[in-house]
Parts: structure tokens; C-alpha cells; sequence
């Protein structure tokens, strides 16, 4: 007898028919969905695991597939995701920015927060406008989202969206309605949005809004007939 042992010669025969692993196919299908293609790359390696104990198990390629298309889908979705967040957390400061510059006297910093008309208002309307904010509540101390936000605001019209705050200042906490709109050019989603207009609610005091563009009703002669 030999130092060396003869391994028996396999037997295809003996081991039965192949058959194409479900948890590669699995993967493979996984990896292209949105959610799924989290779970792809976990699958894909189980199943890669089990073609290795299991010789009557094939669809490696379908396995390493799954694998990379799933890993790169949420690379990207993640991202993704990433993105729109840091997006969103720059549109809900972009009224306290304004605010902060407008108390400053800091037109030019204001009006990247602001798109038209607001954007081209001149240096003595935002310093005009922030006077009338110090004199009326005193210096800005923060922002904060309302969440029990007046009723009445209307509807915003396509391309806009209304949200509610609460602005601080050393005298007084005021109601906030920030009218956002999506402007061309800027991406997409939440990326898009720019300040339209601030309306400041004080409580027993009339509207502080800037910038002060809405259209007035014309005023009716009351001898006029109707």
C-alpha cells in the first residue's frame, strides 16, 4: 500500500441530477428591485456557500451577479437617500438664514435663499424689512417647525409648498408661513425649492410678509352701483 491514498474517482451518476441554485436565482432577481437589493447581496453569498457544499448545485454566475448588481443598487439608493436628506435639512434652514440675514443687514446672503421676486429686492428693502422685524419683536434667537400650524392658509398653487414654523425672537414667539417654490435649474426634489415668501402671523398685530407681492383686490367706489 502507497503513502498516498487514492480518492475515488467521481461519479455524476451517483450524485444525482444538477440543478440550478434557487437562492442564486433569487439574488439575481432581487438585485434590480429597490428594496430588494439589499437582501441580493446576502442571498447571492449564501447561495455561493451552498454550490460549495453541494456539487449538484450550480448558477455561480447568477450568484456573483446578484452580488454586484445588488451591492452597487444600494450603493446608489443609499445615496441617494443621503442626498434628498441633506437637501431637505438645507430647505428647512433656509428660512432662519434669511431671517438671520435680513436682521443683519445682509442682503446678498439673504437673497441666495430667496427666488423671485424675492431674490431681487434691493439692499434697503431686506434691510428695511429686517428693521421692521427687530423693532417689532426684538433680535431672532431660532426657528422651529409648527406643528399645530394655523388653519386658512389656502392652497399653494402647483410647484409651491407651504410649511409652518415658529420664529423666536426676544419679545415674542410669531407664527411663520414659509411658502417654498421649485425653481428650474436647481435639481430635483426637495434640491429644487428656494424661499418664496415669509408671512409673519403675530398674534394681535397685522401680517409682516416679505417679500410683499401679492395682488390686492382693487378697491370698489362705494358710489359706484354693483
Amino acid at each position: 500500500m502507497t503513502d498516498t491514498e487514492t480518492v475515488p474517482a467521481y461519479d455524476p451518476a451517483e450524485m444525482g441530477a444538477r440543478r440550478r441554485s434557487a437562492l442564486a436565482v433569487l439574488s439575481l432577481v432581487l438585485s434590480v428591485l429597490p428594496v430588494g437589493s439589499m437582501l441580493a447581496p446576502v442571498l447571492g453569498a449564501v447561495a455561493l456557500v451552498q454550490m460549495r457544499r453541494d456539487p449538484r448545485l450550480e448558477g455561480r454566475a447568477l450568484a456573483w451577479a446578484g452580488i454586484v448588481v445588488g451591492a452597487v443598487a444600494t450603493s446608489l439608493m443609499v445615496g441617494g437617500a443621503w442626498m434628498q436628506w441633506v437637501a431637505f435639512k438645507h430647505v428647512v434652514e433656509m428660512p432662519r438664514i434669511a431671517i438671520e440675514a435680513a436682521m443683519a443687514g445682509d442682503a446678498d446672503r439673504m437673497r441666495a435663499e430667496l427666488c423671485k421676486p424675492g431674490s431681487e429686492k434691493t439692499s434697503a428693502d431686506i434691510q428695511a424689512f429686517g428693521a421692521t422685524l427687530r423693532s417689532s419683536f426684538g433680535a431672532f434667537r431660532g426657528l422651529r417647525v409648527d406643528t399645530n400650524p394655523p388653519a386658512g392658509a389656502g392652497q399653494p398653487r402647483e410647484r409651491e409648498v407651504r410649511a409652518p414654523f415658529i420664529a423666536t425672537f426676544e419679545r415674542a414667539e410669531v407664527p411663520l408661513t414659509v411658502l417654498y417654490e421649485s425653481v428650474d435649474g436647481r435639481g430635483f426634489g426637495v434640491g429644487s425649492m428656494l424661499v418664496r415668501r415669509l408671512t409673519f402671523l403675530p398674534a394681535g398685530g397685522p401680517r409682516i410678509v416679505f417679500p410683499d407681492d401679492e395682488p390686492v383686490a382693487p378697491k370698489q367706489d362705494a358710489g359706484r352701483p354693483r
